[in-house]
């Protein structure tokens, strides 16, 4: 994995079936909006954070190549939800450890029916 810089940028990691979640509520009528909503996790989570979820949800060693920073990485973007959870009720469901779990798991499934 590179990473760019010392891998202390901060970004706003969510799942995309919370945000499925949510588009079938305002698709359907269960939820009604008007305006501009940061839908997110609300939180942030540097590179090195990342690593070390997946290192220990997967129990694997994963390499990491430092690069030189680069001049256009945002060394923090990370959303406010609290209008989202104000006025939709919507908050996320999914921890990021719970997304990196499921998503090795769908892989896994994938490859050994590709195999067989």
């Amino acid at each position: 994995m590179t990473i760019y810089g010392a891998g202390n940028n901060a970004r706003d990691y969510f799942d995309a079936r919370d945000l499925a979640r949510l588009m079938v509520s305002l698709a359907v009528g269960d939820i009604v909006a008007d305006g501009v909503f940061n839908i997110g996790s609300g939180r942030g989570m540097t590179e090195a954070d990342v690593v070390d979820a997946v290192r220990e949800v997967l129990g694997l060693d994963v390499g990491v190549d430092h690069q030189p920073t680069r001049p256009f990485d945002l060394p923090y973007s990370v959303l406010d939800i609290s209008l989202a959870k104000k006025k939709l009720g919507w908050e996320p469901t999914f921890q990021f450890q719970d997304t990196v779990r499921d998503l090795a798991e769908h892989v896994r499934t994938d490859l050994l029916q590709s195999a067989s």
